[in-house]
């Protein structure tokens, strides 16, 4: 490495602003050597060394109050700090996995919304078992998996005109809870048709846009819907209102 001569030439060697330098030295992590005519730094070899230290150690998150001991540490001292560093390293990395699975399960669910859109009516059955009442603590879990959330309508076949005047809204439970269930996938073999459910939410009032269209669809196919659960999918916003996609599941 080429001699560094000044501190602006040591910020662009290190690619770290000037200021931050000047920080460092302010709260006690390196040590510039004052040339005697001038009184300008001077930079030495443990000047350089100090800087790589500071660096090191900041990019293990560690703190500036323990960088500034890090000099006159013991090996146990050191011990403890780096393995701080990977218990705090290990922290990151499954708070980032859970950032990248949540992002995973939005792509999914677009991606899904598409593919209902291009293509609705197909044979599925709904992949989840029990349906329990909405609560706080539902909310809670569906901040972190926002398929959880269910709309439920138990009787399509009695309806008043071609919406339903009530749901129900429900989350997908793992195992029956007699309190709180609501719902339960049916033993005995029934068909089930799918298709992109659109609720347009537009101040408050929620509205379904395209229920109508599609149980015509399935009457005018010969089929005789009777119930329905919809799995909360994405939304987007679009014309001013904001529109909730769900994967519906009609059973006919």
């Amino acid at each position: 490495m080429k001699d560094i001569l000044t501190i602006n030439e040591a910020a662009k060697y290190f690619n770290i602003p000037k200021a931050t330098l000047l920080y460092w030295e302010k709260e006690g992590l390196i040590h510039f050597e004052r040339m005697s005519k001038n009184n300008y730094r001077k930079f030495t070899s443990d000047t350089i060394f100090q800087i790589e230290l500071v660096l090191h150690l900041r990019t293990l998150g560690v703190p500036i109050e323990t960088i500034r001991k890090a000099p006159q540490m013991s090996l146990e001292e050191r011990l403890l700090m780096y393995e701080s560093s990977i218990t705090q390293a290990r922290e990151k990395i499954q708070s980032l996995q859970h950032i990248e699975q949540f992002a995973k399960k939005q792509v999914e669910q677009i991606n899904e919304a598409s593919r209902l859109k291009l293509h609705p009516y197909g044979d599925e059955t709904p992949d989840f078992q029990y349906l329990v009442a909405h609560s706080k603590d539902a909310v809670q879990m569906e901040s972190s998996d926002t398929g959880l959330f269910v709309l439920l309508i138990q009787d399509l076949k009695n309806r008043k005109g071609m919406e339903p005047e009530t749901y129900m809204e429900a989350s997908i439970s793992e195992t029956k809870d007699a309190v709180s269930l609501v719902w339960e996938l049916p033993k005995e073999h029934a068909a089930w048709k799918t298709f992109l459910l659109d609720i347009a939410n537009s101040n408050g009032h929620r509205s379904f846009i395209n229920l109508s269209k599609h149980l015509l669809a399935l009457q005018q196919m010969g089929y005789h819907p009777q119930s329905l659960v919809a799995r909360y999918l994405c939304e987007e916003y679009k014309e001013g209102i904001v529109h909730i996609y769900f994967k519906a599941y009609v059973k006919v």
